[in-house]
């Protein structure tokens, strides 16, 4: 390895300094013993992809120069075409002694292709060198069942025709993603003739989250056959910084572990939008998921009149829910409708919004919707978030009680976002709080969105210590407390701690509170 350095030489003389620049030649040799003990392993998670979906891999390497010498990696097309390259793999992780190298979904430069085709991924180091065969691909056979990669023509229609592979589909859309539809009993969506069942989730919380799970739908034929579709939300994706050896820096330097400098730039995007179908034929089902609907697909081979059935959304009645177990906060109503609670006798009912704030008005009801007041869902937080550098701010609440937070979000980037408010244990940043529930009836920010969301909290019987969490980290909240409790910031362990967060697209501030007080505590 050989690099070239330019040298500058000021030499003093009585009339002045004069510059000299010349050139020296540094030469850096690997010794070959060194690199003759370089074992070079690439892994592959799979080597038949979806087209856009990201490739992982790892790299495995024992050589003592791995501290100061990195492995490069390229993917080139069957024209021999560089589609995609990393002139650095950063080492983070380990098997056994020998460090791995390893490009996940949350890698810095994952690589995506939006192409199929035949594709080869190399890998070089030292004067080693190791390949995998890729091929990228529309159609894949994955646990059992096949999904397609691809934004099918039609797919931007809310009742067509569309082909696939082609196979002819009656297509409907619902504008709920997975996560929206799942209610404590089952949901039944019915379209020509086929039954697509969400399982109920029994009594869970409805709050949003930031995750993207798979979601399992079982589809039921008119011949009774019944079949399992894994499908997946496609939220939209931030990419941060990996963790691995590197330091980096908000203002895009990363330092490697040699002490050189280089840059490194946050990177979005969303996860592919797959469609699901079934391996039954005659007809054939599918569902596409895409950041903000579902799309049902019923293959025209069984139609008797050429038309596709109306689709249809069941849920069980509020009372069977009620009497079922799930809690009224729980209960849950079919497509835009909200649940209402009648004053005189606390009875059910599902209704449009306008009829909820109407029967509001005149006392006919009490509460609407998560047992909050109908005009609370139209009003703004009435005291503003009170501002301060004086120590940590806590917020608190009584029990049994429910308070709102209003944030306001400035999405800096055109593509929409996932957003939400989580509640976790004071002493457990990953367990979600039992005893306190939040969430929004909006949890989508659009692209260059300037908009102001309100959040719920309601509070239960117990008091306790917690944390609040807009996307990463969490502001201390405290439960059964007022501004003359003995707070301390031992209560909240997390305070004072790093944290390695994704980068976002979109700045939030607090705006207002409403049946939540604000305490600031000293600093640990």
């Amino acid at each position: 390895m050989i690099k070239m350095k330019t040298l500058h030489l000021s030499i003093f003389t009585g009339a002045g300094i004069v510059a000299v620049i010349f050139f020296a030649l540094i030469v850096v040799i690997i010794p070959s013993s060194l690199a003759d003990q370089a074992g070079l392993t690439i892994g592959i998670e799979q080597n038949e992809v979806g087209v856009g979906e990201p490739i992982s891999f790892f790299v495995e390497i024992s050589n003592p120069l791995q501290d100061s010498v990195f492995p490069t990696a390229i993917i080139v097309n069957e024209q021999n075409q560089t589609v995609w390259h990393d002139d650095d793999l950063p080492p983070n992780g380990y098997k056994g002694i020998e460090k791995v190298y390893y490009i996940s979904r949350d890698s810095e430069n994952i690589p995506i292709i939006n192409h199929p085709g035949k594709y080869m991924l190399i890998v070089t180091f030292a004067d080693k060198r190791a390949t995998k065969d890729l091929t990228v691909t529309e159609t894949i056979h994955e646990n059992n069942m096949l999904h397609y990669y691809g934004t099918y023509k039609g797919i931007d229609k809310e009742n067509t025709r569309v082909e696939i592979t082609n196979q002819a589909y009656y297509l409907t859309t619902i504008h709920k993603t997975p996560s929206d539809i799942i209610a404590p009993t089952d949901t039944i969506v019915k379209f020509s003739g086929v039954a697509f069942t969400f399982p109920g989730c029994g009594p869970c919380l409805p709050m949003p989250t930031v995750q993207n799970p798979p979601d399992y739908v079982n589809v039921q034929f008119a011949d009774k056959t019944n079949e399992t579709l894994e499908i997946r939300n496609n939220q939209w994706s931030t990419i941060g910084p990996p963790m691995d050896s590197h330091e980096y820096f908000e203002n895009g330097t990363k330092i490697f572990p040699n002490g050189t400098r280089g840059t490194w730039t946050p990177r979005f995007h969303m996860d592919p939008i797959v469609t699901s179908l079934s391996t039954h034929e005659h007809p054939q089902a599918g569902i596409t998921v895409t950041h903000d609907s579902m799309k049902f697909l019923v293959s025209t081979d069984v139609s008797s009149k050429g038309k596709p059935a109306k689709n249809e959304i069941q849920i069980d009645s509020p009372l069977k829910q009620f009497k079922s177990g799930i809690k009224p906060e729980y209960v849950k109503c079919s497509q835009d409708l909200h649940l209402i609670i009648k004053a005189e006798d606390g009875s059910f009912a599902c209704v449009t919004i306008e009829t909820g704030k109407n029967l509001t008005k005149r006392g006919w009801a009490t509460t609407f919707g998560t047992g909050i007041s109908t005009n609370d869902y139209y009003t703004k937080c009435d005291t503003l978030y009170p501002q301060s550098d004086m120590g940590i701010a806590v917020l608190y609440m009584p029990t049994n009680s429910i308070g709102k937070i209003c944030v306001r979000y400035y999405n800096l980037n055109n593509t929409p976002t996932g957003i939400g408010l989580r509640i976790f244990e004071a002493n457990n940043l990953t367990q979600n709080a039992s005893d306190v529930t939040a969430w929004t009836d909006d949890s989508t920010l659009e692209g260059n969105a300037n908009k102001t969301i309100v959040y719920f909290i309601k509070t239960g019987t117990k008091a306790g210590f917690y944390g609040a969490s807009l996307n990463c980290g969490g502001i201390p909240l405290a439960v059964g407390y007022d501004a003359n409790s003995t707070i301390t910031a031992n209560d909240f362990p997390w305070v004072g701690q790093t944290f390695h967060c994704f980068a976002i697209t979109y700045d939030s501030h607090m705006e207002g509170i409403a049946g939540i007080g604000v305490k600031y505590i000293p600093y640990p």
